[in-house]
Order: C-alpha cells, then sequence, then structure tokens
C-alpha cells in the first residue's frame, strides 16, 4: 500500500478521508485510488500541508468548545453565588479570548 506515511499521519492527527478529499478538491474514492501509488514530493508536500492546516482547526475547534464550557460553568457559578471579584478577571479573560477566535 502506497504513502503508508501520509495514512499514517491522517490516522495520527485524527483527520478524516472525507475532510482530506474534500480540501483537496476530490471525491473521497478519488483520493483513496490516489493514495494506492506513491505520490510525486510536490503532491505529497500539498496532502501533508492539507493534513496540518486540518489538525490545526480541529485543535482550534475544540479549545473553543472548551472554553465556551468553561464560560457556560463560571456564568452559572456566578448566577448561584453572586458576583464574585477573584472571578471577575478570569471571566473577561475568557470572554476575550473566545471573541478574538
Amino acid at each position: 500500500m502506497g504513502n503508508q506515511d501520509i495514512r499514517e499521519m491522517m490516522k495520527e492527527k485524527h483527520v478524516t478521508a472525507y475532510t482530506l478529499a474534500a480540501v483537496m478538491g476530490v471525491s473521497e474514492n478519488t483520493l483513496f485510488r490516489k493514495l494506492r501509488y506513491e505520490l510525486s514530493d510536490e503532491e505529497k508536500e500539498e496532502y501533508i500541508n492539507a493534513i496540518n492546516l486540518l489538525s490545526k482547526s480541529a485543535e482550534k475547534a475544540h479549545n473553543s468548545r472548551l472554553l465556551r464550557t468553561a464560560l457556560r460553568e463560571l456564568y452559572k457559578f456566578q448566577v448561584k453565588y453572586g458576583e464574585v471579584k477573584e472571578l471577575q478577571p478570569v471571566f473577561q479573560a475568557i470572554t476575550e479570548v473566545m471573541n478574538n477566535e
């Protein structure tokens, strides 16, 4: 099986064949057909760059979900216990990070 490094990288970085194919502008079947045979260095670099881009995007989305969850929990805490001055800077920092994404 060709392009084992590409396949392993996809698995390691949790990038699905469907999303990689969409970014590369081909169908999933075409992607698998292309990966059967060793890609040229230029093609391989394109695939690696696309996998890295998708991986970073997924990581950023995951971090954004974590921030939203933390913000919701902080809000619930403030509603339950009232304004807590020590938490105000944390609340503001989380809000700023979320607004910058």
